[in-house]
C-alpha cells in the first residue's frame, strides 16, 4: 500500500512541477521513444514495445499489490514455521 501512495504522490508532484499529465509528458516522448526503438541498440526493448503494441500495458495496482502482500506473507510464514 505505501508504494501504491509513493507512486501516486510522486505522479501528483511531477505533474504540479511540470504542468504535465502523464499522458501528456508521454506523447511528448514519442518521437524519442520511437528513434530508441528504431536505432537497434535496444533490441530487447523494441520486442518489448513490438509485443505491448499500440494499447500499451494496463497497470492494475490491485494485482501488483495481491502480488506483494502475496510474497511478504509466504515470507513471514517460512519464519513462522521455521523453514
Amino acid at each position: 500500500m505505501r508504494s501504491s501512495y509513493r507512486s501516486s504522490a510522486s505522479a501528483t508532484a511531477a505533474e504540479s512541477s511540470t504542468g504535465l499529465t502523464e499522458g501528456a509528458w508521454m506523447a511528448q516522448q514519442a518521437a524519442t521513444l520511437a528513434s530508441l526503438t528504431a536505432s537497434g541498440a535496444y533490441p530487447a526493448f523494441a520486442r518489448l514495445l513490438d509485443a505491448l503494441g499500440d494499447d500499451g500495458y494496463d497497470l492494475r495496482l490491485d494485482g501488483l499489490f495481491e502480488t506483494g502482500l502475496a510474497a511478504m506473507l509466504d515470507g513471514v510464514a517460512r519464519l513462522v514455521e521455521g523453514s
